[in-house]
């Protein structure tokens, strides 16, 4: 033959150039590490419970602060979605992973709109100290009467939110990225070239 040709199991031969065109362009991956560093599904269980771990710890701590349980239907959320991603991986089914990378993304947004709404609020203080702290004014005839202690605890708080928030969207990033990585591998395991990405992440 003029060049060099693979032979594929149950197809005919491809000039080896065109066979790594393909696989290039596959949607499918044999590794089974993230880079080489770490286990690509046991980073993907992690994955899964730190959600579990995060949403059962969310629930009680709003619980607490006297929210409502509209309130904690993120935490919720996160619970199930961990577990539908432990049973995903379990099964080894890339579209279940996908079904949860869709759901970080939407929320990796949210919390991204969130994070604009706390930058503007820090220079809106007041309100914030309304809403989560009403009895501080129950008793005062003018709302804006607060103390400077009274809000840098206001800030303090709005501070906090916002940087556990972009951890989280971090988190988030990272997330879709292995699990993207662990969707393909199951691909190759499973034969599927399916292709279930549809966004960079």
């Amino acid at each position: 033959m003029d060049q060099e040709t693979v032979v594929i199991r149950g197809m005919r031969s491809v000039p080896m150039k065109q066979q790594t065109e393909t696989q290039s362009q596959s949607p499918i991956e044999e590794s089974t590490t993230c880079h080489g560093l770490l286990p690509i599904k046991k980073t993907a269980t992690a994955i899964a419970v730190i959600n579990i771990i995060m949403g059962a710890c969310g629930i009680p701590v709003l619980t607490y602060l006297s929210f409502s349980l509209y309130s904690c239907a993120s935490f919720i959320a996160m619970v199930i979605a961990g577990i539908f991603l432990l049973v995903g991986i379990y099964r080894e089914r890339p579209y279940i992973l996908s079904y949860f990378r869709t759901y970080q993304w939407l929320v990796n947004l949210c919390c991204v709109l969130t994070v604009f709404a706390l930058f503007f609020l820090q220079f809106n203080i007041t309100t914030f100290i309304d809403k989560y702290w009403p009895e501080l004014h129950k008793e005062r005839p003018i709302k804006e009467r607060y103390t400077a202690e009274e809000y840098n605890r206001g800030h303090i708080v709005l501070t906090l939110y916002t940087v556990a928030l972009i951890a989280y969207i971090f988190f988030g990033i990272v997330s879709m990225y292995v699990l993207k990585k662990c969707m393909r591998y199951f691909q190759y395991i499973h034969k599927d070239t399916t292709n279930y990405i549809t966004y960079m992440m």
